[in-house]
């Protein structure tokens, strides 16, 4: 798995999986670029740490658009530990569009300025009431705000741990 570029779509449509089949699994995937639709329509998926930094190991990850899509029971994601490689991330669009459980999403250490598009980022997430940038960017801040707003969202959803950007 260390030669891995791709992700794509490798649990689309699982509607049965319930929780990360490889959260067990140390995953070298240094030269992994693409994880475009990896869960999209894991309908019984609740909870999700799926970068955590003791398993995977990303440096050249910058498509992570589509990626949740449709875990319409996703409650909770932590996608703090790839913080390191997200300057790299130029697609976010539809990451979570249709994840109507989500209520939480840890952000933690996000550096977004090289976003090319986030549309429908946070579309049908009409549980989400907090959103967690601790260590985060301003332009970050500006992506998750923008995409808030254009999803109807910004009225409800709390941005913990904001940066200060005056």
């Amino acid at each position: 798995n260390s030669s891995w570029t791709s992700a794509q779509q490798m649990f689309d449509g699982c509607i049965s999986l319930k929780e990360d089949p490889l959260k067990d699994f140390y995953m070298k995937t240094n030269r992994l670029q693409n994880v475009l639709g990896m869960y999209r329509n894991c309908k019984s998926l609740r909870y999700i740490n799926l970068f955590n930094s003791s398993y995977w190991s990303f440096t050249d990850l910058t498509l992570i658009a589509n990626c949740f899509a449709g875990c319409e029971n996703l409650n909770e994601i932590h996608l703090s530990n790839i913080s390191y490689v997200s300057s790299y991330i130029t697609n976010l669009y539809n990451l979570f569009n249709g994840c109507s459980s989500l209520s939480y999403v840890g952000l933690y250490g996000w550096t977004l300025e090289n976003v090319e598009n986030y549309d429908n980022m946070f579309n049908e997430c009409w549980n989400l009431y907090w959103v967690d940038l601790d260590s985060a960017n301003c332009e970050t801040l500006d992506v998750i705000k923008n995409a808030l707003n254009n999803a109807g969202l910004s009225e409800r959803t709390e941005i913990q741990n904001a940066p200060n950007c005056g």
